[in-house]
């Protein structure tokens, strides 16, 4: 028998070498304070806290740790904050960075207060225009940037807010003041002066130069194309995409064309009433590599809705769901008022027009076709858009109103009051100069604007053959029997648009600067639209108004003959 094998001896434990106590740390704090008494361990950190209060006073803390301490601007810091925090530093004697100023300027684009932002960059380049000397004293962007090397970003802010206002003069010269300065041109500097031109003939000179300095890139192309169409020249944009399909302009190296390419030369032929050129350039996309985009296929309804080719644009819209593009609230709302928006724009006494039988029964038709797509967006086929908004409703309620449907017109405005729709408030916005800055006006008799709008209002009645459209009116109040045509001219008088636009006439004042940006948060009604087409040949301007829910430019360029 073999030896029975007793029980497995427990292996010795391995000596673990301790960790040696450092000598510097947190550590050699938290060893003291075991191995110590109390009193020493006060004493010990004590002399720490002492050591860091000699550290923080002494020269080795630097300036640059002292700025992020007190100044600590972030990226989206309110404009009077960011002033207020620079200034209350350099109080301290801390002297901002550049980059504190940069992000200053930058708060001053997005509160669009294009004075306190060149007032500010002409302290850092050590100079004040005798216009700005106002705003030079203590508390203003001017004192906080004072003598603070500006570097290219500071330049290329100032061009992008003096561009947004419409100070199109003056924003070329900041940029001219880049060569002044010694300082160079980057790609955003560029983009920034091309988006900012006033003319197509500054725009085309820019880009030239940036594509000499090798700095050209697609963006900058999109600039002068929205610059070309902006005047109008939509030829000229055409050949410029060609180029960039060709991706070889002026002799030089040209970016290929992205999807903003097309959609800005879509929108252009749309507003120059093209609308076969429009749709053919939709399609020219999946040749260039890029897929037709919901934004592209927005702007060509847009270029049919003008062109009152309703027809055209429910096959569109048709396509788009064929084409795995789904509609959204923009395709829906366009493809409704081109059906709905010429029928909706006829008022009482139009109806006469309406006499022939045969042209009667198209006008009913197409609203007809109008009430059938509302009633498919209520019954929910449409992904994107769960039920339709108040201006969906609205303009197809005007519409069959219009044609005399009056039964169908009640019927959807029972529908309305019970769905969950409610009317959008209407607003616009309007960049004037200091001191007024950013104004948001809104529909009524009263408020800012309200005095120049009643001016111009009766100025455009007497000048020109303008007449309010009084279908523009919500339905129920047109039919309102105690309202007097009067009491409805007066409301269609002082919506936010047209008191948006006197205002920025009324700023403009006799000079020929570009009016600065309008923007309404709503489509324009039919009335509206028609008082700046007026407005536009009396004061030989070309209008321009941004509609934010569709993001479509609406364009009035003057005629000969009103």
């Amino acid at each position: 028998m073999g030896r029975r094998r007793g029980k497995a001896q427990a292996k010795p434990r391995p000596i673990i070498a301790r960790r040696p106590v450092t000598t510097s740390g947190g550590s050699r704090l938290r060893h003291q304070k075991k191995l110590s008494s109390s009193s020493s361990s006060s004493s010990l950190l004590d002399e720490k806290k002492k050591n860091t209060k000699k550290k923080k006073n002494s020269s080795s803390y630097s300036q640059t740790t002292r700025n992020k301490r007190l100044i600590r601007l972030h990226k989206n810091v309110n404009f009077d904050e960011a002033v207020t925090t620079i200034c209350d530093a350099r109080a301290r004697g801390i002297a901002p960075t550049t980059v504190d100023c940069n992000k200053l300027l930058s708060a001053g684009v997005r509160a669009g207060l294009w004075e306190d932002v060149l007032a500010g960059l002409q302290a850092m380049r050590g100079r004040t225009e005798p216009n700005h000397s106002s705003l030079a004293p203590e508390g203003t962007a001017a004192a906080a940037c004072a003598n603070i090397t500006p570097s290219v970003v500071s330049y290329a802010v100032t061009v992008r807010v003096l561009g947004a206002a419409g100070q199109s003069v003056r924003a070329l010269e900041v940029f001219s003041w880049m060569a002044q300065d010694g300082v160079a041109p980057d790609a955003v500097a560029f983009n920034a002066a091309v988006s900012a031109c006033g003319t197509c003939a500054d725009a085309m000179r820019l880009l030239g130069e940036a594509q000499a300095a090798r700095l050209a890139d697609v963006v900058t192309f999109n600039a002068a194309l929205a610059t070309l169409a902006r005047g109008g020249k939509v030829r000229r944009a055409e050949d410029l995409l060609d180029a960039m399909t060709a991706r070889k302009h002026a002799g030089r190296a040209a970016p290929a064309p992205n999807a903003v390419s097309f959609v800005t030369l879509i929108a252009a032929l749309g507003s120059a009433g093209d609308a076969d050129r429009a749709l053919a350039l939709l399609r020219r996309m999946p040749a260039a590599g890029l897929e037709p985009s919901v934004r592209a296929h927005n702007a060509a309804l847009a270029a049919l809705e003008a062109a009152d080719r309703w027809r055209d644009a429910l096959v569109l819209l048709g396509a788009m769901a064929r084409d795995g593009v789904t509609p959204d609230g923009v395709s829906l709302r366009t493809a409704l008022y081109a059906c709905c928006a010429k029928s909706a724009g006829k008022s009482e006494e139009a109806d006469a027009d309406l006499a022939d039988a045969k042209l009667n029964a198209q006008e009913r038709e197409r609203v007809q076709r109008g009430v059938q797509l509302l009633e498919a967006i209520e019954a929910g086929r449409f992904t994107k858009v769960p039920s339709p908004d108040y201006q969906m409703f609205h303009v197809v309620i005007q519409a069959a109103g219009a044609v005399g449907m009056h039964d169908v017109a009640s019927a959807i405005s029972r529908r309305l009051m019970a769905s969950t729709a409610t009317e959008l408030r209407a607003h616009a916005l309007v960049e004037l100069p200091s001191p007024r800055g950013r104004v948001e006006l809104s529909n009524g008799p009263s408020g800012a604007g309200a005095e120049e709008c009643e001016r111009l209002v009766r100025r455009v009645r007497k000048e020109t053959q303008f007449e309010h459209v009084l279908s523009a009116l919500p339905y129920a109040f047109a039919q309102d029997a105690s309202k007097t045509d009067d009491d409805k001219c007066r409301s269609l008088a002082f919506h936010c648009e047209k008191k948006a636009l006197a205002l920025a006439l009324h700023a403009a004042g006799t000079s020929r600067v570009t009016l600065p940006r309008i923007e309404v948060n709503i489509r324009m009604c039919s009335d509206c639209q028609a008082f700046y087409a007026h407005a536009a040949t009396l004061t030989g301007r070309v209008l321009e108004c941004v509609e934010q829910q569709s993001k479509n430019t609406r364009v009035f360029h003057p005629v000969n003959k009103l």
